[in-house]
């Protein structure tokens, strides 16, 4: 062995060489860890990939708020919770996508993170459906709350958006987004030999201002034309992406991390 390898290998052992998708080598963050070797390798996560995970997941699914005054730390007089806590839901289907996004916070936030599974009515109320939860708190999101949110209500600035690359991006998409097949109608004729996909990213809960915002941001960074329409249920705007190159180049930027994630992958138009 080299000398130049021999700094790799302190505290490591022979199987901890290639270690999962976006782990640190030798990091002993989780004993999950074997899980995820199906998923691609990354090298050690920087400062701004980071950043970008962390803002992408408070973003899309993800709600922060002051945790709530219960436990034997409550009852102490003059508590007051000063860490914002973060909570993501998904359906039991989507518990790959979930897994996925805690490895990744518990490499930026250097914590263990546990997921509960429990049972929810539907919307019908007609029957229970198994959801899967994600809770954290911890003071980095103390800075992500005054930045994403205005009177407790989400916004999208531009000193926020420019902060997210093509992982965080993959996340606002798996989160938020979906695509598909459609087949070409005209003159009330139906083409099942004409398909072209098209891209939806729900952004209902924002203001115009920030829906444009995310839309400089598509064109700015990543020459993606994107477009705003209102929601079929009238209850905000959607962006949508139907010219078949910029669908493509959307494509190839979150493809790659979302390809090999069982439950979440039907959304790449396939």
């Amino acid at each position: 062995m080299d000398n130049l390898s021999q700094p790799l290998m302190r505290g490591c052992n022979e199987q901890a060489i290639v270690q999962p998708y976006g782990l640190k080598q030798c990091s002993e963050l989780r004993s999950n860890s074997k899980t995820y070797i199906k998923y691609k390798m990354l090298t050690m996560l920087t400062k701004q990939e980071k950043n970008s995970i962390i803002y992408s997941v408070c973003i899309g699914d993800g709600h922060l708020r002051l945790p709530s005054s219960f436990g034997k730390t409550a009852r102490t007089p003059g508590y007051v919770p000063k860490k914002y806590q973060l909570t993501i839901c998904h359906d039991i289907k989507q518990i790959n996508f979930l897994k996925w996004k805690r490895d990744l916070l518990e490499e930026c936030l250097g914590k263990k993170i546990n997921i509960r599974i429990s049972e929810r009515l539907n919307n019908d109320k007609k029957g229970k459906r198994k959801i899967c939860t994600l809770t954290v708190s911890d003071a980095k999101f103390n800075k992500v709350y005054k930045c994403l949110y205005k009177n407790k209500e989400k916004v999208l600035p531009n000193r926020l958006l420019n902060r997210i690359d093509s992982r965080g991006l993959a996340i606002l998409f798996g989160d938020d987004g979906w695509g598909g097949k459609i087949i070409s109608k005209r003159n009330g004729k139906t083409y099942y030999n004409q398909q072209y996909k098209r891209i939806h990213i729900a952004t209902q809960c924002f203001s115009d201002i920030s829906i444009d915002n995310f839309l400089q941001y598509l064109f700015r960074k990543w020459n993606i034309k994107a477009y705003a329409y209102n929601s079929p249920q009238g209850n905000g705007k959607r962006v949508i992406i139907q010219k078949q190159q910029e669908v493509d180049k959307f494509l190839v930027v979150v493809s790659d991390f979302l390809e090999d994630i069982k439950g979440i992958n039907y959304k790449l138009c396939k």
